[in-house]
C-alpha cells in the first residue's frame, strides 16, 4: 500500500518465523527443526506476557494522532528493541555504522491469533534507517521501505519513535491509517561482545536479505 513488495520465498520465510517464534518461547531451535540449515544456540527470550497491550490514548483507541518525524539530530546506539503495539510485537535491529542515519532492521511478528495470522508469524520485514532526535528520541524511519513477508501485500511499512519513558508511537506510510501507541518490552544493548543482540541482529538480517 504505497510501498514495493518483494517476492516471498517461503521455505526461507518460514523457517525465520519459525526460528523467531520457537526461540521467542525457549525452545532450542537447532533440536527442533533438524531439517533446516544451522542457527546459533542463543534464544530469543520477549520479557513479557503474549497477551499484554499497548497503553490506550485517551479516547480508549489505542491509537494517537502523531506530528511528523522529527529531524536527525544524533547517530543511534547499536542495539536491539522489542516493542509490543496493538496486536503484533516488532523486533528493531540497529547496526552499527558510521554516519548520522544507521541501517535499522524491522521485523513485525503477530502477538494474537486472529486476522492477522498465527502467533509468532513474521507479518512483514523491512529495512530502515535509525537516528536520534534533539530530545533523545529514537527514531526508526522505514519511509517507502520495500517489504516482505505474509501481510506484505495489504501492508504499508511503520516507523517508529521510541521516548527514554519506553513509550512508543508509530507512524504509518498511508496517511489514511492510525497511528499506535505502544511500548518498549525489552532494549537489548549492541556491542561487538554482545551475545543476544548479535544474534538477533543476525537473525534479522536473514529473514530481510533472505527474501528481498
Amino acid at each position: 500500500m504505497g510501498a514495493r513488495l518483494a517476492p516471498l520465498r517461503a521455505s526461507s520465510l518460514l523457517f525465520a518465523a519459525a526460528l523467531l517464534a520457537l526461540a521467542a518461547r525457549g525452545v532450542a531451535v537447532d533440536e527442533v527443526l533438524p531439517d533446516f540449515p544451522p542457527v546459533p544456540r542463543v534464544l530469543i527470550e520477549p520479557p513479557v506476557d503474549i497477551e499484554q497491550r499497548a497503553p490506550l490514548s485517551q479516547d480508549g483507541t489505542g491509537a494517537r494522532e502523531l506530528p511528523p518525524l522529527k529531524p536527525p539530530f544524533a547517530a543511534a546506539k547499536a542495539g536491539a528493541w522489542w516493542v509490543r503495539w496493538d496486536d503484533y510485537r516488532t523486533l528493531i535491529v540497529v547496526e552499527e555504522s558510521a554516519g548520522l542515519l544507521r541501517p535499522a532492521w524491522v521485523v513485525t511478528l503477530v502477538a494474537v491469533n486472529g486476522q492477522g495470522g498465527a502467533q509468532g508469524q513474521v507479518a512483514v520485514a523491512y529495512r530502515a534507517q535509525a537516528y536520534r532526535d534533539k530530545d533523545g528520541t529514537l527514531h526508526v524511519d522505514a519511509h517507502h521501505a520495500v517489504m516482505t513477508g505474509t501481510m506484505a501485500p495489504r501492508w504499508s511499512p511503520d516507523s517508529f519513535a521510541l521516548g527514554a519513558d519506553k513509550q512508543v508511537a508509530t507512524h504509518d506510510d498511508d496517511p489514511s491509517h492510525d497511528s499506535n501507541a505502544g511500548v518498549v518490552e525489552k532494549e537489548i544493548p549492541g556491542g561487538e561482545h554482545a551475545e543476544e543482540y548479535r544474534t538477533l541482529l543476525r537473525g534479522a538480517q536473514s529473514i530481510i536479505e533472505d527474501n528481498l
